[in-house]
């Protein structure tokens, strides 16, 4: 039965987050300080949620009151992030919007993510912490001022801890079905990164080398998964349906769609993020994202050539700027 009131909205939302009910109600209690009896009276409405406990639902669960608050209106709340791998705050210490994406995902049922974006996606970079720690070092530097910036060579040293959650992460993504877009632009922007890294001397040419040979190893795994149309590069499991896209993506967008939540995430030009709840928004993007997809080619599975054709175009981007650390020897 659908939420008729604020109150019954926010528990709604939340409760769809859980396996069950009584799994909720844990982590309620402890969130909100307050026993079962307490919790369950407001959960049924019988007594009302403080304002400040309202927030606390909210950001916690990074709940968008849209739906309930903005009804029939053109208006339209977001949450906003520095960006997909940035915290959210300057006092937290980790990596804000992705762990906040795998917890929603984690618990989802009939879960499907769509993908169309300026880069292949970013979780496939989780398979080689070399490249991840340098895209991390590089959303860092944009989000510093000119005054912050120093040009001391990155420290390729990374923590164990980081790379086992990268490859947490990793294994992760391997379990979801996706549908995703790709444009010819897929690898241009990590190697215009490690370019500008390079000229500005902050990567030695031999890193910059070794950052290249990720690249055509992620490469050479991504086609032999579309090969097989399965994240699992034996397909086993067949979730992967990925197209190219003719018209090149200026940003990068996902759809979310389970039966617990459903939400879009754009992230533009990282590293910000806006994520909305609001199902008028969801159902506008669905409809874009259908549009682009009719226009698109399969490159998965029987898409073969296409596939090699811009597999062709990926490689030899990897290849004429690994030339360029070349030069000086």
């Amino acid at each position: 039965m659908q939420a008729t009131t604020l109150q019954g909205g926010i528990f709604e939302k939340i409760l769809r987050m859980y396996p069950s009910k009584s799994a909720a109600t844990d982590d309620l209690t402890k969130l909100l300080g307050t026993s079962k009896q307490s919790l369950y009276r407001k959960i049924n409405e019988k007594s009302a949620l403080k304002p400040d406990e309202i927030v606390l639902l909210a950001q916690h669960y990074s709940i968008t009151l849209d739906d309930l608050v903005l009804t029939d209106t053109n208006t339209y709340m977001f949450h906003h992030t520095r960006g997909i791998m940035q915290p959210y705050k300057e006092t937290d210490t980790e990596d804000g919007l992705m762990k906040d994406m795998i917890g929603r995902l984690k618990n989802a049922t009939n879960l499907t993510v769509y993908y169309t974006g300026a880069e292949v996606p970013i979780f496939y970079l989780f398979h080689y912490p070399r490249l991840l720690h340098f895209k991390k070092y590089i959303w860092n530097r944009l989000n510093s001022s000119v005054d912050d910036l120093d040009y001391e060579l990155i420290d390729f040293t990374i923590p164990r801890e980081d790379t086992a959650y990268y490859e947490e992460i990793a294994r992760f993504f391997e379990t979801i079905n996706t549908i995703e877009l790709w444009d010819s632009a897929g690898v241009s922007l990590v190697i215009e990164q490690v370019i500008y890294a390079y000229n500005i001397g902050v990567l030695p040419a031999d890193d910059a080398r070794e950052l290249m040979k990720d690249l055509t190893r992620m490469l050479n795994r991504l086609e032999q998964m579309l090969k097989v149309g399965s994240k699992y590069l034996d397909g086993s499991v067949p979730n992967l349906e990925v197209y190219f896209n003719p018209v090149p993506s200026a940003n990068w967008l996902y759809i979310i769609e389970s039966d617990q939540i459903n939400y879009t995430q754009a992230i533009f030009d990282t590293p910000n993020s806006l994520l909305n709840m609001h199902p008028k928004i969801q159902q506008n993007v669905n409809t874009r994202f259908a549009a682009l997809k009719e226009q698109s080619h399969l490159i998965s599975l029987s898409g073969t050539t296409y596939r090699k054709k811009l597999f062709a175009n990926y490689h030899q981007q990897v290849q004429k700027a690994s030339l360029k650390f070349e030069e000086e020897f």
